[in-house]
């Protein structure tokens, strides 16, 4: 299927979405920071990323603009639960940015999986 870069500091919300998108037959890339989302990125032939947007180092919204700069056709899927901002702010910036979809956390794998085919088929 695809290979998906998930950008997620949780750990435990890390390893949720992997399972999700593995079961679903994807191959999924981990990173726990921007730095190391964009490293990965360079480094494999991406076809969707996933970002949280509050994380340690470079943030979510650094990394979409990067993302963007560098691949301008990069599918992008922007994450929050919102942090000390209303997350659907963060996430309506997100968009500004250059991701395509948001999805507010917490969020059910079958909405995940929804809006990742939806990402995947978009063109």
């Amino acid at each position: 299927m695809a290979r998906i870069l998930v950008a997620e500091d949780d750990s435990s919300m890390q390893r949720a979405i992997e399972r999700t998108l593995i079961h679903a037959g994807h191959e999924v890339l981990l990173a726990s920071d921007g730095d190391s989302a964009l490293g990965l990125f360079k480094q494999h032939d991406v076809d969707l990323s996933i970002v949280d947007i509050f994380m340690p180092g470079m943030d979510g919204m650094e990394l979409i603009i990067r993302l963007r700069q560098s691949h301008g056709d990069a599918k992008i899927i922007a994450t929050s639960g919102g942090g000390v901002v209303d997350h659907e702010k963060v996430l309506d910036i997100a968009t500004r940015f250059g991701a395509i979809r948001t999805l507010p956390k917490p969020f059910a794998p079958d909405e995940l999986l929804a809006m990742v085919d939806e990402v995947l088929r978009a063109d």
